[in-house]
């Protein structure tokens, strides 16, 4: 069997039913479910064949261990505290949470990038980078992002020092966690970067870096080895990159790009930024950037 085989065993049929479905859903995820409404019935199917992962109701805490090599305890309590049989997870929240806690503890395993669906020619980086401020930008990156999802999988990055958080995001993990785990020389990074995407219609994110100087402390060669690891072990077709001009090695990120869009506006200072730019690029031998370029006009400065 490919992937690994996940149980769930509770007796909330529609509970049950509901997280199957979401976890079948994920269909980045090799997971095969298997659910059970009784506990003799999953201990006769453990005894007979391999079951990788199991998600157990905590009515069943006083059960003696099984022969599962991560179980995950299903907790009414927000509380309920990790034990050395199992691992808690809060069952009323969100499956997409769920299923982060779980690649969250798998991404300490050896060979758990066989959790994942790879299978993908070439990745695309776009970038999108203007000389030229507040003339939507961003608003833009996120529309092209959304245009690439229609055709797979695609990853939105926000390069800006001030991206503006959405309401309710959280200041920390994101961009600046996928960086420490890059840092550490976490093998399972196509793993982690699943239990931090966020998702916004059909178009994944990671949460900007919040601090400025955190921003400031990524050298070009760190960007450049992210989009590598992205690249190699996610699942993603294609990174929409939303550029600025407080990262370090911009230039270096936008020769990675296989192709940069550069809003513009017909305006005299706009247009005198613009050529600044381009001289700066042939200066540096960078011609190649304006040869991947295509430049949008937007109609009005925003």
């Amino acid at each position: 069997m490919k992937g690994k085989i996940l149980a769930i065993c509770t007796q909330e049929a529609e509970y049950a039913r509901g997280l199957s479905e979401y976890i079948l859903g994920r269909r980045e995820l090799l997971f095969q479910v298997m659910v059970f409404l009784d506990l003799e019935k999953l201990r006769q199917f453990i005894n007979e064949h391999r079951v990788d992962l199991l998600l157990l109701d905590d009515i069943y805490a006083e059960t003696e261990t099984m022969d599962v090599k991560q179980v995950f305890m299903l907790c009414d309590d927000r509380n309920c505290k990790e034990t050395d049989c199992y691992h808690p997870i809060y069952k009323y929240q969100s499956g997409e949470k769920i299923i982060a806690e779980i690649l969250s503890c798998c991404a300490e395993e050896e060979g758990s990038e066989i959790i994942l669906r790879i299978q993908k020619a070439d990745v695309e980086v776009i970038g999108v980078y203007s000389p030229i401020h507040r003339i939507g930008k961003t608003q833009y990156a996120l529309q092209l992002a959304k245009e690439f999802a229609k055709k797979g999988n695609t990853l939105y990055l926000n390069l800006e020092a001030y991206a503006g958080r959405q309401e309710g995001e959280e200041e920390t993990g994101g961009l600046t966690e996928i960086l420490y785990y890059l840092r550490q020389g976490c093998k399972n990074m196509g793993i982690r970067l699943e239990t931090l995407v966020k998702h916004e219609e059909a178009v994944d994110y990671l949460v900007p870096i919040e601090m400025y100087q955190d921003l400031k402390s990524v050298t070009e060669e760190e960007w450049k080895q992210l989009l590598t690891e992205i690249a190699e072990k996610s699942i993603y077709e294609t990174v929409v990159l939303d550029i600025g001009d407080a990262i370090r090695g911009t230039y270096g990120i936008l020769e990675l790009c296989s192709c940069i869009y550069t809003p513009i506006v017909q305006e005299e200072t706009a247009q005198r930024k613009l050529e600044q730019y381009r001289h700066n690029l042939t200066a540096m031998g960078l011609d190649c950037v304006l040869e991947r370029t295509i430049f949008v006009e937007v109609r009005e400065l925003l």
